[in-house]
């Protein structure tokens, strides 16, 4: 138990209390329970030692009223410099891979610790990894848009050398540059796409139809996501005397970005200002693309399901409501092609 821990801990201070290797050793003894451990069994003794210290650390920083509000902000970094210097003593490059990191930012089982927590790994590996001789390595993965885009963006990264899918294949040829930039991998997507299509080649016709029916769902649903986003509610108040306005700039400012081939985009994610392109890419129906920095489409297949989705919406006007749609159009027409053009200055 902790009371254990604590006495093992005191004891080992009071023997070794000007040995800092001595009390190290004594303590991944204690952690394994054994003093004749071997050196396997000694580093996953140090791992729980190490762990144990920085549990503790947060335990000690735990706000008024939380016996143990865990957060992994000194979990986390005393475990990737534990990985680093195992990376130095040993001499060869490590790498870690940290999977679907979206889910510290849009979990909603998660609250702000994530954000914090995902910050700081970013900041920890990114300044570790600015040196050419680094021997730890990171890659995060994410299909999330909005995710992407907050940890390409500065300070996180001051600049982004994306790689095409050929080059991902490859990414152990590609140099890194000498200024340190990170490489956000953008063609990640179209990699997986690849592999799933291989390895659907021989699969029923029956099989397709399920996968075009699950598709179709899919997008309905990230159209109720965009139709519930706040930035679409605010825009819909502004609107509340005229559900003809509203439905104008919805609808034509989606036909408007399904006919051109990317959006200009600030560098930063939290200066998205247009509330129609935040919601799109909170939902992934646009992705960022980098140099220069942009947003864009998926694929043309997301393209072919938003001009059926508005020729849908269209189609159930009435007649009256069609000529009113058509005059509102006309007025609204030069600002929604204007605020689209700046996206970080939409917000009225």
């Amino acid at each position: 138990g902790r009371a254990e821990e604590r006495e093992a801990a005191a004891s080992a201070l009071r023997v070794h209390s000007g040995d800092a290797a001595g009390l190290w050793l004594a303590l991944a003894r204690h952690a394994v329970a054994g003093s004749e451990a071997g050196d396997a069994a000694l580093a996953v003794g140090a791992a729980l030692v190490l762990r144990g210290a920085a549990a503790h650390v947060e335990r000690q920083a735990s706000p008024a009223g939380w016996p143990d509000r865990q957060n992994g902000l000194t979990r986390i970094p005393y475990l990737l410099a534990a990985l680093e210097s195992a990376a130095e003593a040993s001499g060869r490059p490590m790498v870690v891979a940290l999977l679907n990191v979206d889910v510290l930012l849009r979990s909603l089982f998660i609250d702000a610790r994530g954000e914090d927590l995902l910050h700081r790994v970013l900041t920890h590996l990114q300044q570790s990894n600015a040196a050419p001789d680094a021997k730890l390595r990171a890659l995060f993965q994410t299909s999330d848009s909005p995710t992407a885009f907050w940890a390409l963006s500065p300070p996180l990264a001051e600049s982004v050398v994306p790689l095409s899918a050929e080059d991902f294949r490859t990414a152990a040829d590609v140099k890194r540059p000498s200024n340190g930039a990170i490489v956000g991998v953008a063609a990640i997507t179209d990699v997986l796409l690849d592999v799933l299509a291989s390895e659907g080649e021989g699969e029923s016709e029956g099989s397709r139809a399920s996968d075009h029916i699950r598709e179709a769902r899919r997008f309905e649903w990230r159209m109720d996501q965009v139709l519930g986003h706040a930035a679409v509610l605010q825009l819909r108040q502004e609107h509340a005397d005229s559900r003809t306005s509203f439905a104008v700039v919805l609808w034509e400012t989606i036909r408007q970005i399904c006919q051109r081939p990317y959006l200009a985009a600030p560098r930063h994610a939290l200066d998205v200002g247009h509330p129609i392109v935040e919601a799109m890419l909170h939902t992934s129906l646009l992705e960022p693309r980098w140099c220069p920095t942009r947003l864009v489409m998926p694929d043309a297949e997301t393209r072919r399901l938003l001009l059926s989705w508005l020729d849908d919406q269209h189609a159930k006007l009435s007649w009256p409501q069609r000529i009113e749609y058509s005059v509102q159009l006309l007025r609204d027409r030069p600002d929604i092609l204007r605020r689209l053009d700046n996206p970080d200055q939409g917000r009225r």
